[in-house]
């Protein structure tokens, strides 16, 4: 998938209190020539909107 076209890839996030979650998690973005990371804070019980930008530094570390 290609995501040159996009500035941020965005979703929401909500952690379980009976269950129990994580506070911070890591989200990868690879392709053949490399790989990146990002890791995402302030996970809690409330539905959260989550952005991760994706700009020149992303796609460097993609090697594109």
């Amino acid at each position: 998938m290609n995501l040159r076209q996009y500035e941020k890839f965005v979703f929401w996030v909500k952690g379980d209190e009976n269950e129990g979650y994580t506070i911070t998690f890591k989200i990868e973005l690879k392709s053949p020539n490399g790989q990146v990371e990002y890791v995402v804070k302030g996970v809690t019980s409330s539905w959260s909107r989550m952005v991760v930008p994706l700009n020149e530094y992303y796609y460097t570390g993609l090697g594109f």
